[in-house]
C-alpha cells in the first residue's frame, strides 16, 4: 500500500522524467542537419499549436454546453465570467 510520501515521490519523479525527455529532445534538435532541423522545428511548432488549441477548446466546451435554468431570454443572462457580449 502506498503511503503519502511514496505517492508524492512517484508523482514528482514522473514529472521530472517527462520534463527531462522534453529537454533532451530540444537539446538534440540543434545538432541535426539543416534540412532535418527545419522539418523538425515545423513539426514541433505545429504540434505545440495544435496541442494548445485543442486544450483550449476542450476546456471551453463544457462552459458552452451549460445552460442556465430560470432565465428565459438571451438579454436576461449575465455575462459569462465578466466577458462583455453584444446582444
Amino acid at each position: 500500500m502506498f503511503t503519502t510520501i511514496a505517492a508524492w515521490a512517484g508523482a514528482i519523479g514522473s514529472v521530472v522524467l517527462i520534463s527531462l525527455v522534453g529537454l533532451l529532445t530540444i537539446s538534440i534538435i540543434p545538432l541535426m542537419k539543416n534540412t532535418v532541423y527545419k522539418i523538425a522545428i515545423q513539426y514541433l511548432v505545429a504540434l505545440a499549436v495544435g496541442t494548445l488549441v485543442g486544450d483550449a477548446l476542450l476546456h471551453l466546451l463544457p462552459h458552452v454546453s451549460i445552460r442556465q435554468e430560470g432565465l428565459s431570454s438571451q438579454r436576461e443572462r449575465p455575462p459569462a465570467n465578466g466577458i462583455i457580449t453584444a446582444t
